[in-house]
């Protein structure tokens, strides 16, 4: 865990840091709409990866029939990845 942290975060710095300048780089060669396709195909290229995990089985056990289904805060923010996410957030911020 603390080295996917370490990563991300230089990920981050390295991208802040050679992105905007390879951006305008491009753009001023190729022009805008070079620039929005290579956006457009790394998006699409960074996807590939995902296709083979599959469909996620649901992780919750199916409500008694007197007892009524709820949904909790918990099923959409892990609490554990906080800290992290607010990182992240210092390092785009200071941006």
């Amino acid at each position: 865990m603390a080295d996917a942290v370490a990563y991300l975060g230089l990920g981050q710095i390295v991208a802040s840091a050679i992105g905007p300048s390879l951006g305008v780089a491009i753009s001023d060669v190729f022009g805008y709409r070079t620039i929005f396709l290579i956006a457009f195909g790394v998006a699409a290229l960074s996807l590939l990866p995902l296709l083979p995990l599959g469909t996620p089985q649901p992780h919750f056990k199916p409500a008694a029939s007197d007892t009524p289904w709820r949904i909790h805060l918990s099923d959409f923010i892990s609490v554990r990845l906080l800290p992290i996410v607010f990182l992240s957030g210092l390092f785009s911020y200071s941006n």
